[in-house]
């Protein structure tokens, strides 16, 4: 009879908080405990996965409308205790599920009926994270949200008991290190991989029916590309970014060819921000058509292994303000003119064994107070028959720890400065 009665006690004190009961029914969960009408938007920020790690919008188990895409979905909550259940695309078996979410990061919008307008007006919002490759194999990774009042909006992540108003946590909550929750650990951003299904980036949620879709192109995992890939031909903005974001990664892999195609109009910008990386590994191939561009910002890191290439077409842009770029690989510049950027540094560096080639009948200018600057053994700048450099006012190549200049075979810079005067 003790035992009975304790395991009474014990389940009063979890339908106390309402939550470890209903764990098991969904991933994210949000509930109207106020007498307003309140809209709920649940929509991605930048690439999401779906349950196999794939770039796809399709669930893994697609089965109605339901369990179709994972660009989650909309409720409206008439008043108290009605409330909204979103699940992972590889649970398709629970049965109170209203939308579906995969890998990446999702944001929670909510919106309150105005009775003067008659409209609902947005008044908060949250951001959850579920951009982790152990995710949802770890224990207590549900979210719990709760509607109050527009001033109390809270979170509860499964397995905890305590409440916290959203801005405590900077309207921010991450499924691998839970604010107020039992689960810390270090994000696991590798295993995340390009799906033959969806073949260009960035994909686009809206255009399946998502109510929102936020910085679509951003990458903030480590994002394998084990199949061909293309740039969209219509973008959403003139300048449409595809951003590798601060200690994320975006690998080529072997053999495979990443093509940055021409738009119908405006231009891509292939994007790696500091501490993050660009990797081509063996043969992989990048295509810069006009007038798309690759900027690697200040700290950021190019790697490209052997025979790996990134060939900027007439017309596209390789800007380097800062990044470091290693390898054996090779920047080829095809015939046409190129301008080097000269935004916020004036020192374009290459080392560890990279080349840039400057095809036949290739111009390549450098701007004023620019430097291309050679580092490291074999690290080196082939000129083929009519190709030509012109320099700017104070610009120049500076070669050292053995870095050369081959001009039609012929080496013309080892280990020194060489100021306004290399010409074909």
């Amino acid at each position: 009879m003790k035992k009975i009665i304790t395991l009474i006690v014990f389940m009063l004190f979890l339908n106390r908080f309402g939550f470890t009961q209903e764990s098991t029914s969904f991933e994210l969960k949000i509930k109207n405990n106020s007498t307003d009408s309140i809209k709920i938007y649940v929509y991605p920020i930048g690439s999401i996965f779906n349950g196999d790690k794939l770039y796809n919008l399709n669930c893994k188990f697609p089965r109605d409308s339901v369990y179709k895409f994972i660009y989650g979905g909309y409720k409206k909550l008439y008043g108290s205790n009605h409330t909204f259940e979103l699940n992972h695309d590889a649970d398709y078996f629970r049965p109170t599920t209203e939308a579906s979410i995969g890998y990446g990061k999702y944001r929670v919008r909510f919106n309150v009926y105005n009775i003067f307008t008659e409209l609902y007006d947005s008044v908060d919002y949250c951001d959850v994270n579920y951009g982790d490759s152990d995710y949802p194999y770890q224990v207590n990774n549900d979210i719990f949200l709760e509607y109050f009042n527009s001033d109390s909006i809270t979170f509860l992540f499964g397995g905890s008991s305590i409440r916290i108003k959203i801005n405590e946590a900077n309207r921010y909550l991450k499924i691998w290190d839970q604010y107020g929750g039992n689960v810390h650990k270090t994000q696991n951003k590798s295993g995340f991989l390009s799906d033959s299904l969806y073949t260009y980036l960035p994909i686009n949620a809206v255009d399946s029916q998502a109510v929102n879709h936020i910085d679509k192109g951003d990458i903030s995992l480590y994002f394998s590309l084990i199949n061909d890939m293309y740039t969209r031909n219509v973008l959403f903005d003139t300048i449409s970014n595809i951003t590798m974001k601060k200690r994320a990664a975006f690998v080529i892999n072997s053999g495979i060819t990443f093509n940055m195609i021409t738009p119908s109009f405006g231009y891509n910008n292939l994007i790696v921000e500091d501490t993050a990386y660009l990797v081509l590994y063996n043969s992989a191939k990048i295509n810069v058509f006009s007038p798309n561009k690759i900027t690697l910002k200040n700290k950021s890191n190019l790697t490209m292994h052997n025979n790996a290439e990134i060939r900027i077409k007439n017309g596209g842009v390789l800007c380097n303000v800062g990044g470091i770029i290693r390898g054996p690989g090779k920047i080829t510049y095809d015939s046409g003119v190129h301008v080097l950027c000269s935004d916020i540094v004036n020192d374009f560096a290459v080392r560890d064994s990279a080349k840039i080639i400057l095809e036949d009948s290739a111009v390549v200018i450098l701007p004023t107070n620019y430097n291309l600057h050679l580092r490291g053994n074999t690290t080196s700048l082939i000129m083929k028959s009519g190709s030509k450099m012109i320099f700017g006012e104070n610009s120049g190549i500076v070669c050292d720890s053995w870095a050369k200049v081959i001009e039609e075979d012929t080496m013309i810079c080892l280990e020194r400065e060489f100021k306004n005067s290399i010409k074909a």
